[in-house]
């Protein structure tokens, strides 16, 4: 009997715990299974948004003279300087935002200095700057951005090829400082005060350096002082720190495309519409709105129209120069400007369309009566590999084409 209880006691067990409740298998793999899609979706969603910041985060700024752009052509180097020794260093890169810096910081705290390389700057823009109270330092500035600043400095050329270093040669306390910087490179200007002439020594030469009398306006011509790559050299860095670096904030103002103006005398889009648009446009707006009250539905889109626009062809060679320039193209742009020359010079002398260019540099020789060896080098051989060489070669060009269609 007690074995028979015993085995009554054992079956109980078994029984008890076969009839235990228990978790049903894979549960955490039947969950994970019925989300799959929404976990690879979040874990494909994290991984792009780490993969954008990441490559936001490594972005370089590569654009020449800018105070963030550590490359031999930026200013990084120049900025930092400035900021370490006190400076408060903004950056712009349009007109409104300059304005209220300006307007903030009050003009008599602030140098504006402007590094508009591709030329979107109007006159009326830098005469408004000009007219704010703040000092304003100008880099490589054109014919308008000179006209506008109204200082009295106007453009002399480009530096010549082959001078490594210019003398200050004036009394303005900024040059004089400095003592000699890195030239041979940029433009020239003439105004009140005039530093850095080219040639370096030259009485009423013009110089790379201009201010108006009081200063308060500078057009620097030379900007290879202020990049990074010979800002060691010379006295480029004592020139850039005490020409940027005069007043407790400087506005660094690169221009960009919300800047840019259209041309004067563009003419506006009903100017270009053809007289009978208008009539025609009132006439099925009419029939538009009838048809929608008649049949109570949408027509469908609207399709639009082209109209007849004009581009002047000076404003399609000024945006392919920007271009050229901006890619720092010389060879193309020279290659541009030689077959337009032999284009026309073999049109004025008649040749065949097929003729070789040493035919035309030929004809052409014949007609000026220069050495052909002199014509050879202009119209064929000429490898200008700079912009102050393409300059003077295009002007080279310019007179030989000239004498050779001359009538």
């Amino acid at each position: 009997m007690t074995a028979a209880a015993g085995t009554a006691q054992d079956t109980a067990q078994d029984t008890a715990q076969d009839t235990t409740p228990t978790a049903p298998a894979g549960g955490v793999r039947g969950k994970l299974r019925r989300h799959r899609f929404w976990l690879i979706a979040g874990f494909l969603l994290a991984a792009a948004l780490l993969l954008s910041y990441a490559a936001g985060t490594a972005k370089m700024d590569a654009r020449v003279l800018s105070p963030g752009n550590p490359g031999p052509d930026g200013a990084m180097a120049a900025a930092g300087i400035l900021r370490s020794r006190g400076v408060d260093v903004q950056t712009s890169d349009n007109l409104d935002r300059t304005r209220e810096l300006v307007h903030t910081k009050g003009a008599a705290a602030v140098t504006v200095l402007v590094a508009d390389d591709l030329g979107y700057l109007h006159a009326a823009q830098v005469r408004e700057l000009a007219g704010t109270g703040a000092r304003l330092v100008l880099l490589a500035p054109g014919v308008q951005a000179l006209s506008g600043a109204g200082a009295g400095i106007s453009a002399a050329g480009v530096a010549p090829d082959g001078q490594t270093e210019a003398q200050a040669g004036c009394t303005a306390p900024d040059p004089q400082a400095a003592g000699s910087v890195s030239a041979g490179h940029g433009f020239l200007y003439r105004g009140p005060v005039v530093c850095f002439a080219s040639p370096s020594g030259s009485d009423g030469a013009p110089g790379s350096y201009a201010a108006s009398a009081d200063g308060s306006i500078v057009a620097l011509g030379n900007v290879q002082v202020l990049q990074n790559a010979r800002l060691d050299q010379l006295g480029n860095a004592a020139l850039v720190l005490r020409t940027l670096g005069s007043r407790p904030t400087l506005v660094w103002y690169q221009p960009g495309l919300r800047d840019a103006q259209p041309a004067a005398g563009s003419a506006s889009l009903p100017e270009l519409m053809p007289q009978w648009v208008t009539p025609v446009s009132v006439w099925l707006l009419l029939a538009g709105v009838a048809a929608m009250l008649w049949r109570g539905r949408r027509t469908g889109p609207l399709v639009p129209e082209p109209l007849p626009v004009v581009v002047r062809a000076a404003e399609t060679v000024e945006g392919r120069a920007r271009l050229y320039q901006g890619a720092r193209a010389v060879d193309r742009a020279a290659a541009s400007l030689r077959a337009g020359a032999l284009t026309r010079l073999s049109r004025h002398f008649r040749l065949d369309r097929s003729a070789p260019a040493e035919a035309v540099a030929a004809a052409t020789a014949e007609r000026t009566g220069r050495p052909g060896s002199e014509v050879a080098r202009i119209l064929l051989t000429e490898r200008p590999a700079t912009d102050s060489s393409l300059l003077h070669w295009a002007q080279e060009l310019d007179t030989l084409e000239k004498e050779a269609t001359r009538q």
